[in-house]
């Protein structure tokens, strides 16, 4: 995306002109929600890049579908970096309404669900989700070659 070769792509750039497009293609308003980008010097080989593309897809767009009912305002954060013992940390969150006390995530065989645990798998990673104050989907996954 926007690289020189196709051998790693800058994911910063890559992540701010996917997080416009889901907004537009879902016709939000950014003046009601706001993104927060934060993926400096952060290169992926296409291994990584296309799962991490695709989860942060769905992310994104269950946020944008249920955080904000009625058209209440909010944030959307996506936080990617390569920790000290050469992982990588995602972190998507948002301060909408959290997950409802009667959705079981561990239960669910939603495709969406179903899609982020294959990616994850495929990132050889772990995936956190918390849903009281927002939704928060925490991810880690190596470094290495996968």
């Amino acid at each position: 995306y926007h690289s020189k070769d196709m051998a790693s792509i800058n994911y910063e750039d890559y992540l701010q002109g996917l997080v416009e497009e889901i907004c537009v293609s879902n016709n939000i308003n950014s003046k009601n929600i706001k993104s927060i980008i934060k993926a400096k010097d952060i290169y992926l080989g296409l291994d990584r890049a296309i799962p991490c593309g695709l989860i942060i897809t769905e992310l994104i767009t269950n946020s944008l579908k249920h955080a904000f009912p009625e058209g209440r305002k909010g944030e959307i954060k996506i936080d990617l970096k390569k920790e000290k013992e050469g992982n990588y940390s995602l972190i998507v969150n948002d301060n909408g309404i959290g997950i409802p006390e009667n959705v079981n995530l561990t239960e669910t065989e939603s495709l969406g669900f179903t899609l982020l645990k294959a990616l994850v798998k495929q990132l050889k990673g772990e995936m956190k989700i918390t849903g009281k104050k927002g939704t928060k989907v925490s991810i880690t996954f190596p470094g290495d070659d996968i």
